[in-house]
């Protein structure tokens, strides 16, 4: 194949919409195409999407060592309940970050210097706001001054407490759409576009099918820059070794 036709091709992959309102791209700075006036909420997942974390323990990690633990028998309960304590002992630990782009920290200024909403939507639980703001602050990102709300606030849903903190709103085990309304609905806010930005599209379609339900425009953005880097990735040994198989429990038989 020409050298031609391959670029084109990587042109319509990265192009090609996901849904109607959700397309790819590996550049940050395309999130500007989108935010039209200041009545439009920009929201930035953080991992993989803002920044990368360096070292071992990350969010590849994660995904991988929940993968792992359903691949020796955990169901997905029992698998976030083996990881997740892991996980959390070593994000607690603000772990070095990256920016995922050279240009991340200014397009995100950029956009707060226009008086556009800008904020946080992760996964991460809110056990982690300190270290997540340690790692936002060495990167020179700071959302509490664009949030929609100066003070913090706990939403306890069906799944986990979310909590805002600093601009950021971490969903815990929430999905993310279901967070955002409840912070939605708690502020008695109603923006007239949403623009997302995340590395995973169920996170996208979450804040997309919640934002269509309550009669708001919708932008999402699949952040494919570090998609090589994700799909390249091999749990080590050493961190497979830290799961064990569950608990078989033996009945005994009663006899009658």
């Amino acid at each position: 194949m020409h050298t031609k036709n391959i670029v084109l091709l990587a042109l319509l992959a990265i192009l090609t919409p996901l849904s109607p309102n959700i397309i790819t791209s590996p550049r940050i700075m395309d999130v500007h195409e989108h935010c039209t006036n200041q009545r439009t909420l920009v929201l930035f997942d953080l991992d993989q999407t803002v920044f990368e974390v360096t070292g071992t323990v990350h969010e590849h990690w994660f995904s991988h060592m929940c993968a792992h633990a359903r691949a020796i028998g955990h169901n997905d309960e029992s698998a976030l309940k083996e990881v997740l304590p892991l996980y959390h002992k070593a994000m607690s630990q603000a772990p070095a970050v990256i920016p995922a782009e050279h240009n991340t920290a200014t397009v995100i200024k950029q956009l707060q210097a226009q008086g556009i909403p800008v904020m946080g939507l992760t996964s991460r639980g809110a056990q982690l706001t300190t270290s997540t703001q340690t790692q936002l602050n060495s990167l020179g990102i700071d959302f509490k001054n664009t949030s929609l709300a100066s003070h913090s606030i706990s939403f306890p849903l069906a799944k986990d407490t979310a909590k805002l903190e600093h601009g950021i709103l971490f969903c815990g085990a929430n999905s993310k759409g279901d967070a955002l309304k409840a912070l939605l609905d708690a502020l008695g806010h109603k923006p007239s576009k949403i623009v997302f930005v995340d590395d995973k599209e169920h996170h996208l379609k979450s804040v997309m099918n919640m934002a269509h339900s309550a009669g708001i425009d919708f932008v999402g953005i699949r952040y494919s820059y570090l998609d090589a880097k994700m799909h390249a990735y091999v749990l080590d040994a050493a961190s497979k070794d830290l799961l064990k198989p569950p608990a078989i429990e033996i009945q005994s038989e009663v006899l009658i």
